[in-house]
């Protein structure tokens, strides 16, 4: 959940059911099979997680009842929602400091390896770029660290000036009428008037967010839809291996960190949203990774630049009861008991074993 540092915005818990929705469900319950794995490295019960728990502490139910985790922290800055986030806590062993999360992780004892995550729900910026630089920079060897970020490029079209938006809507006014009745052609003036000028601006507001710490080879044509999550994990990778270079350059060899990939996922609840991270190892847990790669078994670890898509269908009960019988074993046959494109049916096979059950009833 968001823990950006403009406080003037008050947290995403308040806008986001986190409970009901069905793709950040699904990523939730890959990475905890994922950090199951993590036991090649330390004992599950000597890992730290944080995270961002609002009120709804959803990650914090799943790691601690799947991996046994008893050392946790959540960080919100959102004062208005104290007594929520208090009377909501799920463990009496999970601590909750209050502050932005730069300033949080910048004072944090650091003893134990970790799984951080952070998970933002706006377009990355340089104050998550901060809060990276502080977990790559001290966190202990077998730590995995996460950054979920929108990567809907209408998250930056909204800083067109109201004026260019005006004038564009205007001309279009105009100039529709004289297509006529040319469907295909009006159809593509429509797609035509509506990016006009929206690249630009797009470029603009994502170099304000980064402070102009932008590449100068991305350009405006590269933060289109997928395009944005693609330039996103660069940024992402990016800063970890300069972190990590910083941090090597101070250490003798033996002691050096490196990166290793393994979540690159997008999904849309909504929005289009990405989360990329990895592990950091030494060269010893470096080898223990290559000696038991059971880890990347997973269909869901992206080590290449291609992201794992959760799209999971929409299905009824009665429908994904039924869908139970093709899976895994006649994945290859396609139900015709009702509508379900192929590109569906092929994702419902990939994540069903994740897939969430959704029921309502009186306590």
């Amino acid at each position: 959940m968001a823990n950006d540092l403009d406080r003037s915005a008050h947290s995403s818990a308040l806008k986001f059911n986190y409970l009901l929705r069905p793709r950040k469900g699904v990523e939730r319950k890959m990475l905890c099979e994922s950090f199951q794995r993590l036991c090649y490295f330390h004992p599950l019960k000597n890992y730290q997680y944080i995270g961002f728990g609002a009120f709804y502490f959803a990650d914090f139910k799943v790691f601690h009842r799947q991996l046994g985790i008893r050392n946790m922290l959540s960080i919100e800055h959102d004062s208005s929602i104290q007594k929520r986030v208090n009377f909501n806590k799920p463990y009496s062993f999970v601590k909750i400091k209050r502050g932005s999360s730069t300033a949080v992780l910048s004072k944090h004892n650091w003893r134990r390896p970790a799984i951080i995550w952070l998970d933002y729900d706006s377009v990355l910026q340089t104050n998550h770029m901060r809060d990276l630089e502080h977990v790559v920079q001290n966190a202990q060897s077998g730590s995995v660290v996460l950054l979920t970020s929108d990567a809907d490029p209408k998250a930056l079209d909204k800083r067109m000036p109201d004026a260019t938006r005006r004038r564009i809507d205007e001309l279009f006014r105009l100039v529709m009428p004289a297509l006529g009745d040319k469907d295909n052609i009006s159809r593509q003036a429509e797609r035509l008037f509506k990016e006009c000028g929206v690249g630009h601006v797009r470029l603009t507001a994502l170099k304000e967010r980064l402070d102009d710490n932008l590449p100068s080879d991305i350009g405006e044509d590269d933060l289109d839809e997928p395009g944005l999550a693609k330039v996103l994990a660069r940024l992402i990778r990016d800063e970890i291996e300069r972190n990590l270079n910083l941090r090597n350059a101070t250490q003798p060899k033996d002691c050096w960190l490196h990166f290793e990939q393994l979540y690159y996922f997008t999904y849309a609840d909504g929005r289009l949203m990405l989360t990329y991270g990895g592990i950091l190892v030494d060269s010893t847990h470096q080898r223990i990774l290559r000696q038991n790669p059971g880890i990347f078994d997973l269909d869901f670890i992206k080590k290449a630049d291609k992201s794992f898509e959760i799209n999971t269908p929409e299905l009824t009960v009665k429908e994904l009861k039924f869908l139970e019988e093709y899976v895994p074993r006649q994945s290859r046959k396609q139900p015709t008991q009702f509508e379900m494109s192929k590109a569906e049916f092929r994702q419902y096979c990939t994540t069903y074993r994740y897939y969430p059950l959704y029921a309502e009833f009186d306590l």
